[in-house]
């Protein structure tokens, strides 16, 4: 299947992994503990399990290379099991860089990582480097005892930075699904994704991780982007306001870090890019999940019209090879 001449490089869509993958692997005891977070209501990817039909889809929306997110393994996140979620984790790692191997210089998988036991996650991620997968997803949101501003990750992110290995941290893990609307839906899924990213990035600045591990990256996954801006804006004005009066290990304004370390992907987000059109676009990745019919494409605005050539290079591919060394 020839590849596009421009790259358009998708930094975030999701597989749909075989379900049977953990009933097939795990042993009988740890599949009963792990098949009640599988229940499955989420929309199917388009891939399936098959990498044939997410390369056709690739060739239809005229993408040349994709990053891989899981659709069920995530759901592992709400498993407060340590050893349950490590090895959960390890079979879908497994899974991914078969699939990618499919095929080589496509697809780029990111691993699933457990961070309870920060040694082995270090392992994992180091094998999976290793086989040939591009970054690790951790936990968004932490488990209570494992805040990100204490030093149980210091071994991660050193591992991470060495390597080159971008951490993601991907919006609405099953954990933030804690209430429902009087239909059964997820009526406040949105704003616990935001609050939830913004309090992490807020400790991983603020404990001064950036400071520490300068050329560990992050990605922000799932959380469009034109909340981030403002956001920042507030962390810089505040840290100018009281950086004298307090001691913070921190040498540059917060913003500085973004531009320095942090990236996050969008599919549509028409505010985001209007503020793009404004800002450097060095941070942001253009993702998608190939879910409508190349006629209903055909008939929509562009878009990332309001880009400049260089913007739209930026965000559609120069990016994403730079990050993860397409």
């Amino acid at each position: 299947m020839e590849q596009p001449a421009i790259p358009l490089i998708s930094a975030a869509t999701h597989v749909r992994e075989d379900p049977a993958l953990w009933r097939r692997n795990l042993s009988v005891e740890m599949w009963e503990r792990a098949r009640s977070l599988l229940q499955d209501d989420s929309p199917a990817a388009i891939s399936a399990c098959d990498p044939a039909s997410l390369m056709v889809a690739m060739a239809d929306s005229g993408v040349s290379e994709v990053l891989l997110y899981p659709t069920l393994a995530r759901r592992f996140f709400a498993a407060r099991d340590a050893q349950l979620q490590q090895s959960c984790f390890r079979l879908y790692n497994d899974w991914m860089i078969d699939y990618c191997r499919s095929q080589h210089g496509r697809l780029f998988g990111i691993a699933m990582l457990s961070a309870y036991d920060i040694e082995a996650a270090v392992g994992e991620l180091e094998r999976c480097r290793q086989a040939g997968l591009k970054g690790a997803e951790i936990w968004e949101t932490p488990d209570p005892a494992l805040p990100f501003s204490s030093d149980h990750y210091e071994p991660l992110w050193k591992a991470a930075q060495t390597l080159r290995f971008p951490i993601s941290l991907h919006a609405i893990q099953p954990s933030h699904f804690t209430k429902r609307g009087g239909d059964g839906t997820h009526a406040d899924a949105v704003g616990i994704g935001i609050a939830a990213i913004s309090n992490t990035v807020y400790d991983l600045i603020f404990y001064g991780v950036m400071e520490r591990f300068p050329d560990l990256n992050f990605v922000l996954v799932g959380q469009e982007i034109g909340w981030i801006p403002f956001f920042f804006q507030q962390l810089d004005y505040y840290y100018r306001r009281f950086s004298k009066q307090l001691t913070l290990p921190l040498t540059q304004a917060p913003s500085e870090y973004l531009r320095r370390q942090v990236y996050a992907t969008f599919r549509e987000d028409r505010v985001g890019i209007r503020q793009l059109v404004e800002h450097d676009a060095a941070n942001f990745m253009w993702s998608s999940e190939f879910s409508e019919p190349s006629e209903d494409r055909g008939t929509r605005a562009d878009p990332l019209a309001p880009l400049t050539p260089s913007q739209r290079a930026q965000v559609t591919h120069t990016n994403a090879m730079r990050l993860y060394r397409i």
